[in-house]
């Protein structure tokens, strides 16, 4: 697995718009990455 793809943060229960920040960004860096290719391996083979 990439580094890119692997993400910690604490976020605590009061910090709703922190969290979605990081929701945001992490799914942008995640779609700028594109698919992992061995999943895509795999789904191609089931």
């Amino acid at each position: 697995m990439e580094g890119d793809r692997v993400n910690f943060a604490w976020v605590s229960a009061a910090e709703g718009g922190r969290f979605a920040d990081l929701v945001k960004k992490i799914t942008e860096r995640v779609e700028k990455i594109g698919p992992h290719e061995g999943l895509l391996k795999k789904r191609i083979e089931v």
